[in-house]
Order: structure tokens, then sequence, then C-alpha cells
């Protein structure tokens, strides 16, 4: 089966990539994110080497040979696979929280995302010139216009509030709905909210 993880940045698109490929399935995460990886080709030749495979792209991705819009693209994409996952996060400011770590690790830091973190780990400054860089608007755009491609492709959005909530038979609930051909105990396992990466705030509320 291929399996294709479509997903706004930060709304638990890796993990769940890890969880899926821990049960033998052959994984590529963001194939075309030229900042972490050497871009494949297109179409992927993987996709005709593996009868069990998982591919992780995220919104606003696109082949630096591709013409059209990223949306377009996604669109296209999609039809080389048989099951498609779309990830969101449904609270804003979370989202909107976790982006800033990522932009700030990487881009500032440049640091592994993958790490722990808490929000004042994030230097005001660096919030502000966010905020006044358009990455507030940048993120509800880019979330809305992921809402469009999803509804187009027929799909439904799984939001990462209950797929890595603590309540477990929701994500259970969640996962079977999938139809893979996985154990799906294990992938609610694996997805447990306390290997998150935030840590709780350090403040007293």
């Amino acid at each position: 089966m291929k399996i294709l993880i479509i997903g706004i940045a930060r709304s638990g698109t890796t993990s769940l990539l890890r969880g899926i490929s821990s049960q033998g399935f052959y994984d590529i995460g963001e194939p075309y994110n030229k900042w972490v990886r050497s871009e494949l080709a297109y179409p992927l030749e993987e996709l005709d080497k593996h009868d069990n495979i998982v591919v992780k792209h995220i919104a606003l991705q696109k082949p630096k040979n591709y013409k059209g819009t990223w949306i377009e693209f996604l669109i296209e994409f999609s039809k080389s696979f048989d099951r498609i996952i779309f990830l969101d996060r449904s609270d804003f400011e979370e989202h909107y929280e976790s982006i800033l770590n990522l932009w700030y690790k990487s881009h500032i830091q440049k640091q592994s995302v993958m790490s722990k973190w808490s929000s004042e780990d994030i230097p005001d400054l660096f919030r502000v010139g966010f905020a006044s860089g358009g990455g507030r608007h940048a993120l509800q755009k880019e979330k809305d216009e992921f809402k469009e491609v999803v509804k187009t492709l027929n799909g439904n959005i799984t939001f990462y509030e209950d797929l890595y909530g603590n309540d477990r038979d929701k994500s259970l609930e969640i996962i079977s709905s999938w139809n893979l051909p996985l154990k799906n105990s294990e992938l609610c396992l694996y997805l447990n909210p306390k290997y998150k990466l935030k840590k709780d705030s350090k403040k007293l509320l």
C-alpha cells in the first residue's frame, strides 16, 4: 500500500511517518524540501520499487522543476497513492507557537527542531520580528489553502489535538478509520502524547 501524509508544518507528520515506518513501510520524508535533503526526482521512482511505502509531504513544497503551484502539484501528486492522511492543528495559537520554535531553532540557532523545547526558549525580539514580517498571516493563509486542497481531494483533516491527545481511545478510533494494513494499537501507542517535544511552561500561572 502507498500512503501519503500531507500536513502543515508542526502538525505531527514526522511522528506519524515514523510510526507507520516502524511497521515495515519504506519511508520518505519531505522529498521536495531543499532545506533538509537533496531533492528527489519527480515522479518518485521509489513508488515503483516498494509495495509498502509511506511518504510525508508538507504544504507549500513542490519539486523545483514543477511549473505549477504547490496546490496543483499536491493534487497531481496525490493520485499516485492508495491512502492520503491530512494533518493540521485546530488550536491556532499553539500551532503558531510551534512554528515560531521551528523557525527560531532552524534559521537562527541552526539546531535540530526534533528536540525538547518550551515557549521560554523563544526570545521576545524574535517573536516581534516574526509577527511584523507577516508570520501569523502566512500561517493562516496556508491553513486556509490547505483546507481547500483537502476539500478538492474529498478528504478529511485529522487534527493533531485528537491524534496526539490524552484521549487515546479517540486516537485509536481515528487510526482505525484510516483502514491501513497496520497494527492500530501499536501505532496509537507510538503516538502517545508523553513523547511530545514541547515541555510545560516554566512560568507560574
